[in-house]
């Protein structure tokens, strides 16, 4: 009788623990990521941080691309501006999938070092947190898990901790070792179709992945899209995206389609992912700040984005 009641109350306690872990890994207020290779903040930038009272800002710091067989970095981040100091900033790394083919244990250590080497010589002193972004697969998830299981041991002996993106069909996967996640709704559909009309956000494309979202084992927020795609289609044929406005090279069988998040888009997100699961809007995180996404919306729409 005394080894249950024993039993009992360690169980009770574990649970407790584990539920304050839990709640101390949720966050709260707007955020934003910034996907760019310099950092600079334009003045209109550095208002919408103040006037949406933007506390977090994910920096990709670098990607992690494969190059003769090994995980290099690639595109690192070049600072040229300050961050304001309202602002907590969170280094993000992008590994593309090819780098979890092969398991590679010294990579977990060789990012964490390049990204407390890259903060302290640019001065940002008070990170919290970082950043893993990769769109793992079935076949890499092994190595994929076991990475993040080694970095996480590396994260919290430094007292900070340890996020993960997760994409809408990785949400009936194993959940990797992590502090929290942040789900990626955007990407939903194949912008390769001309046809698809929202590639970049549709909720009810992706409704067979979100009866798993309830029960996903991580503290959970949402990233919403505020960006757009000009794709270039050659008779129809995907050709690719477009990042500049010059169409001069244009031929007569080419056509240039754009592709954009309607609020109504965004709000309908919202309100489906709350349905499901009410904590997941304390955080807004919109991709990502830039000046023409800024301008994208007008005041209201964005308040409305924004609302908890």
């Amino acid at each position: 009788m005394k080894k249950r009641i024993y039993f009992t109350i360690v169980c009770i306690l574990f649970l407790a623990c584990s539920c304050s872990n839990r709640k101390s890994a949720v966050t709260e207020g707007n955020s934003a990521y910034y996907w760019r290779t310099s950092f600079v903040l334009s003045p209109a930038e550095r208002e919408f941080i103040k006037e949406y009272g933007i506390s977090r800002l994910y920096i990709r710091y670098f990607d992690v691309v494969m190059q003769e067989g090994d995980a290099m970095p690639n595109a690192t981040l070049k600072f040229k501006d300050t961050l304001p100091s309202s602002v907590q900033p969170v280094p993000t790394v992008f590994i593309m999938n090819e780098c979890m083919q092969k398991r590679d244990n010294t990579l977990a250590n060789k990012i964490f070092k390049r990204i407390l080497q890259i903060s302290e010589s640019n001065n940002i002193n008070n990170v919290k947190e970082i950043q893993i972004d990769c769109d793992w697969t079935k076949r890499t998830e092994g190595n994929f898990l076991k990475f993040m299981e080694q970095l996480h041991a590396l994260t919290q002996e430094k007292g900070i901790m340890l996020s993960t993106t997760v994409r809408c069909y990785q949400l009936n996967w194993q959940v990797p070792k992590a502090d929290r996640g942040v789900v990626m709704m955007y990407n939903t559909g194949d912008f390769r179709n001309i046809k698809d009309e929202k590639p970049i956000l549709n909720i009810d494309s992706v409704g067979g992945y979100l009866k798993y979202l309830k029960k996903y084992d991580l503290p959970l927020t949402c990233a919403y899209p505020v960006f757009k795609w000009d794709l270039l289609f050659h008779k129809e044929n995907f050709r690719e995206v477009l990042y500049t406005e010059d169409r001069s090279f244009l031929f007569q069988s080419d056509t240039v389609v754009r592709r954009e998040p309607s609020l109504a888009d965004i709000l309908k997100a919202k309100e489906r992912l709350q349905s499901i699961r009410k904590d997941i809007n304390k955080e807004i995180v919109i991709f990502d700040l830039s000046d023409y996404n800024i301008k994208r919306f007008k005041d209201e729409e964005y308040k409305k984005i924004f609302a908890h």
